[in-house]
């Protein structure tokens, strides 16, 4: 699924605020009718079975954050280890009971196992999931109203939110050059559309593969190995294709 699917241009890393302040993708105009999330499990989902998982917050910083989008900001559960560094994301997407309990607890999961996990409140601008008794209710009136262009604008705001942190890696990837150019640190990424996509961080002229490699940052939408992009080398853009690292196997033997 590619953000420009539905009218939305992908996050530029390099500047996620401009993305955030957009008005173009249609969203700026909704209203938010959820501003924080509601504490302990959804109505909904009662009764909560007494054996349910409770995962501490002990050696983290986790709770509530504030996610900058269209028009305003949407709440969101953030938790990341307390130990400095920089830790790969994962976003926790919620069930249609919205950021309860649980997607909470899930995200402190991950974050005990070395994951900055982000869960953005999905249904901000359609209804307050958490105290709506009926699973129908839920489905007819907030679900089947939340569109696509939104959800992946809001989880594209969650993964800025996060990489403005500094706690966060977002995704690295390896890419491949189809033509014999090198690219180097700092290289521009761009879409067959024009749109930034990412940074070089490091790049040579591979004499395993005798082609140009290179590892790179690239919006999340646009990393699956085998997508095609363009890096821009003075002033010309070249095509290089998204690789899985490392870029040759290894020929050594363990015994």
């Amino acid at each position: 699924m590619k953000l420009m699917d539905y009218g939305v241009k992908p996050l530029d890393f390099q500047n996620p605020q401009a993305h955030l302040n957009s008005a173009d993708n249609g969203l700026s105009r909704r209203g938010f009718v959820v501003t924080a999330l509601a504490s302990g499990f959804a109505v909904a989902a009662q009764p909560v079975l007494a054996q349910a998982i409770k995962t501490d917050d002990k050696g983290l910083i986790a709770g509530e954050v504030k996610i900058p989008v269209a028009g305003g900001s949407i709440p969101g559960y953030r938790a990341v280890p307390k130990k400095p560094g920089k830790y790969p994301v994962v976003l926790v997407v919620q069930e249609i009971f919205g950021v309860h309990e649980h997607i909470q607890d899930m995200c402190r999961r991950y974050a005990k196992a070395g994951y900055y996990a982000i869960a953005p409140e999905m249904f901000a601008r359609q209804g307050d999931v958490s105290k709506m008794t009926d699973i129908g209710q839920i489905l007819s009136e907030v679900v089947s109203k939340v569109p696509d262009a939104q959800v992946c604008a809001d989880l594209d705001a969650a993964v800025a939110f996060a990489g403005a942190s500094k706690q966060a890696d977002t995704k690295r990837v390896g890419l491949v050059g189809l033509e014999r150019v090198p690219v180097r640190e700092g290289v521009q990424l761009f879409d067959s559309q024009g749109h930034k996509l990412g940074h070089v961080t490091s790049g040579t002229l591979a004499p395993t593969v005798n082609q140009p490699i290179a590892m790179a940052y690239l919006a999340a939408n646009h990393a699956a190995p085998g997508g095609e992009v363009q890096a821009e080398v003075r002033g010309k853009r070249y095509p290089m294709r998204v690789a899985s690292m490392p870029f040759a196997p290894h020929r050594y033997h363990r015994g």
